[in-house]
């Protein structure tokens, strides 16, 4: 439910964005979003295997490069990736993280990794979870907060229309304020555009 949560933009058919303030420093950012793409679409598209396939570069602006290092069962995967400095991220990075790793004069930012993992029929039987855990290279180790790159859990479920699906993503933040979280940039059609790529790639 809704209870404790507050909105963190203005909301619209297709997306909603809520905070909750746990602590005086820390707050958890709920994203939902509607996809135009249908419960099995987008159920494949975020499994570690085809969301971090290298070719995903080709038609993602965002990313300058991504591969799977290790895959400890089908559907949990640790991963590399690199993105690429585009306006959506820089906004992001001057509002709720630093640059991470070492940084060169091209327009990519150092090489993130994580650990991530789906399950089907859970929460509840006919969604599709998942959780995106960031990993410190250094020391090969799961942590909360790495830069941009922030732990996140979430889910996929159907919409009323078959052709489409709910994605719904909770974030953990440290120490971000309320008013930087309105100012975050729009998540949904950052989504909504990203999906459409890949349909058409």
């Amino acid at each position: 439910g809704d209870e404790g949560w507050t909105p963190a933009a203005e909301y619209t058919p297709a997306y909603r964005q809520l905070r909750l303030d746990v602590t005086k420093d820390v707050s958890y950012m709920r994203y939902e979003v509607l996809l135009d793409a249908s419960h099995e679409e987008a159920s494949t598209v975020l499994r570690p295997e085809v969301f971090y396939h290298p070719l995903r570069a080709e038609f993602d602006p965002s990313i300058a490069d991504l591969s799977v290092v290790k895959e400890f069962a089908p559907g949990d995967c640790l991963v590399k990736f690199r993105m690429r400095q585009t306006k959506h991220l820089q906004k992001s990075l001057s509002l709720i993280g630093t640059a991470t790793g070492h940084q060169t004069k091209r327009p990519e930012l150092g090489t993130n990794f994580a650990r991530v993992a789906v399950r089907r029929d859970f929460p509840q039987p006919g969604f599709f979870a998942f959780c995106n855990v960031p990993c410190d290279a250094s020391r090969m180790m799961l942590v909360e907060d790495s830069g941009l790159v922030k732990a996140r859990i979430g889910y996929l479920k159907p919409a009323e229309d078959p052709t489409k699906s709910w994605v719904i993503e909770i974030h953990r933040l440290q120490r971000v304020p309320s008013w930087v979280t309105a100012l975050l940039p729009d998540t949904h059609r950052f989504k909504t555009e990203w999906v459409n790529a890949y349909k058409k790639s």
